[in-house]
């Protein structure tokens, strides 16, 4: 509590709820600790702007978060029980299929997509 309230917020409310809905999510446990708090809290500084960001380079790509991963899981979980259908597992999971496609391209997933349409039309086949 003693580092929130010492930080000085210059995004509002609105920063502090999305803190806190973000360490909610990612905490393993029912109470928040310091180190599941982003740096930027002990310098009191603001948070980094996407202008203060270094630029993403091969050799320095971001990391995968758990929430990524998390979202990643759910899209494949979802499309596997909809038989590789965009669009019915799109539905099912509360997106549009635009949303869907972005996340297929951004998880990298048309080439599993695709493996995976191929062996269900193969068993499908050895199955008549």
């Amino acid at each position: 509590m003693e580092i929130l309230a010492a930080y000085n917020w210059p995004g509002n409310v609105r920063e502090l709820e999305n803190l806190i809905e973000r360490v909610a999510i990612m905490a393993e446990s029912n109470q928040v600790q310091p180190n599941m708090l982003p740096a930027y809290l002990f310098n009191n500084k603001s948070a980094p702007s996407a202008f203060d960001a270094p630029q993403a380079t091969a050799a320095s790509a971001p990391s995968t978060s758990r929430i990524e991963i998390m979202e990643r899981e759910t899209l494949l979980e979802s499309l596997a029980r909809n038989d590789w259908v965009q669009q019915k597992a799109a539905r099912e999971i509360g997106l549009t299929l635009r949303q869907m496609g972005y996340r297929v391209k951004k998880y990298k997933l048309d080439k599993i997509i695709r493996e995976n349409k191929q062996r269900n039309a193969h068993f499908k086949d050895l199955s008549n």
